[in-house]
């Protein structure tokens, strides 16, 4: 059991989950599956008495390795249009 961790699962438009639910500890990192559109999260307890205090989370995205590289060609791209020009204004 995951008794006191946060708990997210991802959902679709509708609410329907997309895949696994999963602990989410201190610097967890979660792959988006396919069809997801919303993280939801809870908390797993099971005694209510002792809950006070407040969670702070962050959630930032990773690009993926081909959107990289995609944007490294690009920037070789723009670099080698401008030399060019460049050059044939000598």
């Amino acid at each position: 059991m995951n008794w006191m961790n946060m708990i997210g699962v991802f959902t679709d438009a509708g609410g329907d989950i997309v895949g696994t639910p999963q602990a989410i500890n201190d610097a967890a990192t979660l792959i988006v599956p396919s069809g997801a559109t919303q993280l939801q999260l809870g908390a797993d307890d099971n005694y209510l008495g002792d809950n006070g205090g407040a969670v702070t989370m962050s959630i930032s995205s990773v690009p993926e390795p081909s959107t990289l590289v995609l944007l490294g060609v690009g920037a070789i791209g723009l670099l080698g249009y401008g030399w060019r020009r460049r050059g044939s204004k000598a």
